[in-house]
């Protein structure tokens, strides 16, 4: 998802074409930083064609901070029910699935159709086999090391809407 192209796969925060989306100041008082707006922004963003399928593919990129964060949400400031109901270990939002990488900051999160983006193998694949050394001898085993390089890219940007200012 992060991925500058250069020393890993280009990720949707650094490819063109991508959506991107902003908060909406100010659109409710939650503690969470997040309001519904917000979400449904992000949602709204990714072209219908992408979106309409219900393919597990069509999910939600964030860390695990920020999805609890918008998991919090709250009805109101009084009633302390969720928006998005209480089932949190199912990572589900709006029926998406919702996909954890931690590397990201609080304030990036993702939406789109990962079967727009592309990863295939380069060239240059190097496997070594190594039963040297120690521990290997007194464990009777061997190392395998296969080294590979890899490639990708979002293939159509107008898949995937990102925001790097939520709420952190």
């Amino acid at each position: 998802v992060l991925g500058d192209g250069t020393t890993e796969p280009l990720g949707i925060f650094n490819a063109s074409g991508t959506t991107a989306t902003t908060p909406v100041p100010n659109a409710s008082p939650s503690p969470t930083g997040w309001d519904v707006v917000d979400v449904e922004n992000m949602l709204r963003s990714v072209g219908k064609q992408y979106r309409a399928n219900q393919s597990p593919s069509v999910r939600w990129i964030s860390n695990d901070t920020t999805y609890f964060r918008v998991r919090g949400i709250r009805l109101s400031t009084s009633d302390e029910r969720r928006v998005f109901g209480l089932t949190h270990e199912d990572y589900r939002v709006l029926n998406r699935p919702w996909s954890v990488q931690n590397t990201m900051t609080n304030a990036q999160v993702a939406f789109g159709d990962l079967s727009k983006y592309r990863l295939w193998r380069r060239l240059g694949m190097e496997m070594r086999v190594s039963d040297q050394g120690q521990t290997l001898m007194l464990e009777n085993s061997i190392l395998v090391i296969l080294r590979s390089r890899w490639a990708g890219r979002p293939l159509i940007g107008e898949a995937f809407a990102t925001m790097t200012t939520a709420a952190s």
